[in-house]
């Protein structure tokens, strides 16, 4: 079975060949018929909501966790020095946690955000 595909539409050809007979033949050709549910335009604005705030959300992992390693590190006996040469770990968290709670916030209200956006005018 071989699927060609010709712009949007897409045909199924299917061949059977049989060494005992070969008048038992066959090569059928039909069209393949696709099911695309079509997204309306506030079902991927929600899409692309919540893409955002996971995207906002995981930034404000990595802004933690550089934070928490900066602080280990400034633990270390070794790294003891002068205090310019120390990054500032409330710098890192500052970001951080804001960003982490705005993007849960945005991921997980964005059904409310969408239907802010795209308000049914039943009047």
């Amino acid at each position: 079975m071989a699927v060609i595909a010709i712009g949007q539409d897409s045909w199924t050809v299917t061949v059977k060949i049989s060494k005992a007979s070969p008048a038992n033949d066959t090569c059928q050709i039909r069209r393949r018929e696709f099911n695309m549910a079509k997204m309306k335009a506030s079902e991927l604005f929600g899409v692309l909501i919540r893409f955002a705030g996971f995207l906002i959300f995981i930034y404000g992992l990595y802004e933690i966790w550089g934070g928490l390693e900066n602080s280990v590190e400034n633990l270390l006996p070794g790294n003891q020095g002068d205090n310019g040469e120390q990054v500032s770990v409330i710098a890192y968290f500052a970001f951080g946690i804001p960003s982490l709670l705005a993007g849960a916030v945005i991921f997980f209200g964005a059904d409310l955000i969408a239907g802010l956006a795209y308000r049914n005018s039943k009047s």
